[in-house]
């Protein structure tokens, strides 16, 4: 195969391992929400979110992922990371798609029911993040507001600094809980679970999906 035929056989095969990507991370959202174990961080923000302003689950993450954009421009000045809209929709659009559509009014019952149903999830949403960033197209905002908080405290430690957003993640959904009057709501021992499992998860997923890469070409 030469050059140019590889180029342009794998940039198409990028565009649907994204979307593929964008609608598998949409449905791990929506079974470990379903799965009342716990939500991962940001994601217990956008279902508490969703319930205080009455909105879809994706119209709430739409709102999360654009506050967080306009934070990041603002501080970077430079709108090229305007670019990152295009996963905001997309991830936002397969959200809806799976909780309006796909599994709508289906909830699973009985605590085995919910934990298969919570790995089936865990397992779901860091696969389909990492054929998002296998393609080298836009990922989500997280890794770029982490970045900044790292300059904005002078903190040279990208995994202290990461946590402490998911920490921030996990205070706003609380009190977001609190004023709904839902308690704790999404965060539970689940969100405990994902922030230790999703990093590692993404990195296996990733060199399993370059090695396949490598072999096939």
């Amino acid at each position: 195969m030469n050059t140019n035929t590889y180029k342009s056989k794998w940039f198409y095969i990028r565009i649907m391992m994204y979307i593929l990507g964008m609608f598998l991370a949409g449905g791990g959202v929506n079974f470990i929400l379903r799965s009342a174990i716990g939500a991962g961080s940001w994601d217990a923000v956008n279902d508490h979110s969703r319930i205080l302003f009455n909105i879809t689950l994706g119209t709430a993450s739409l709102i999360t992922n654009f506050t967080i954009l306009a934070f990041i421009i603002i501080y970077r000045k430079k709108l090229k990371y305007f670019i990152v809209v295009i996963p905001i929709f997309g991830i936002a659009s397969m959200m809806d798609l799976w909780d309006l559509l796909i599994l709508s009014n289906i909830n699973p019952s009985g605590l085995l029911n919910q934990i298969l149903w919570f790995m089936f999830g865990a397992t779901l949403l860091p696969f389909g993040l990492s054929l998002m960033i296998t393609t080298k197209f836009p990922s989500m905002v997280y890794d770029e507001m982490t970045f900044a908080f790292m300059e904005i405290f002078k903190v040279n430690n990208f995994l202290k600094v990461r946590i402490g957003v998911e920490m921030l993640a996990v205070l706003i959904a609380i009190l977001q809980g609190m004023i709904i009057g839902i308690g704790f709501g999404s965060v539970s021992i689940g969100t405990v679970i994902l922030a230790i499992t999703i990093g590692p998860m993404i990195d296996f997923f990733i060199k399993q999906i370059n090695k396949i890469k490598k072999e096939a070409y």
